[in-house]
């Protein structure tokens, strides 16, 4: 159903989706089945294949809108704008309570619930106003038990290394991973830097951390762990 919209060259659109008033749609986007889109500018080559509402918002090129997102814009009285950056992925069953705004190249896990701005190639988990401070950083999580557990043992579920590379770690530096890169060895979690980093990680874990670990105790103490 297609009403007040704009559908640009090799988009496409349904089954069964919905286009209202205010609805753009940039060259090669793919509206799937079951979406609805209301006064929204949706950029080059994203998707929103599935069971979603996007309503007053904006969609940066190459995103993806994973099944079941939804932008809350409706607070009771007023509608509020929901911004999503290029190159950005959002996971299935992700609220969006808006005004928010999602940068660009940054993600969300399935059933996050986002109240508050992500930066640029950030990750959000959980809801974003459920939080514990451990090691300098700040945690998010689904809910309060997912909480409780991780501040009963933050050395098993928060990435080891303070979140710094293991690879860099082993040769006397510290380089912030990356939560696109991640495994999990031995029931720890590592983050890294890059996908080759992990590979190197993968392809010899004991003999990555016996180097690393004596490189760690003095980083730790110059970045004031």
């Amino acid at each position: 159903h297609l009403e007040g919209c704009h559908v640009s060259r090799g988009a496409t659109v349904g089954p069964f989706a919905r286009l209202r008033p205010g609805a753009e749609l940039a060259e090669d986007v793919h509206v799937g089945n079951f979406v609805e889109i209301k006064n929204a500018e949706v950029a080059e080559g994203a998707k929103i294949n599935h069971l979603s509402y996007i309503g007053d918002a904006s969609i940066g090129a190459k995103t993806n809108i994973g099944a079941g997102t939804i932008t809350c814009n409706y607070d009771g009285v007023m509608k509020h704008r929901t911004e999503i950056g290029a190159g950005v992925f959002i996971g299935s069953d992700t609220m969006l309570v808006a005004p928010v705004k999602v940068g660009d190249h940054a993600m969300t896990a399935t059933a996050t619930v986002v109240t508050k701005d992500i930066e640029p190639g950030a990750m959000a988990i959980g809801r974003a106003d459920i939080e514990a401070s451990q090691g300098g950083a700040v945690w998010r999580f689904r809910n309060v038990d997912n909480r409780r557990f991780f501040l009963a043992h933050p050395d098993i579920y928060a990435p080891q290394f303070g979140g710094y590379d293991p690879v860099d770690v082993a040769r006397g530096v510290a380089y912030a991973g990356n939560p696109r890169y991640w495994l999990v060895t031995g029931d720890r979690l590592y983050l890294f830097g890059s996908a080759d980093s992990r590979a190197a990680f993968a392809a010899d874990p004991a003999a990555v951390l016996r180097s690393a670990e004596p490189h760690w105790r003095k980083l730790r103490n110059m970045l004031a762990f």
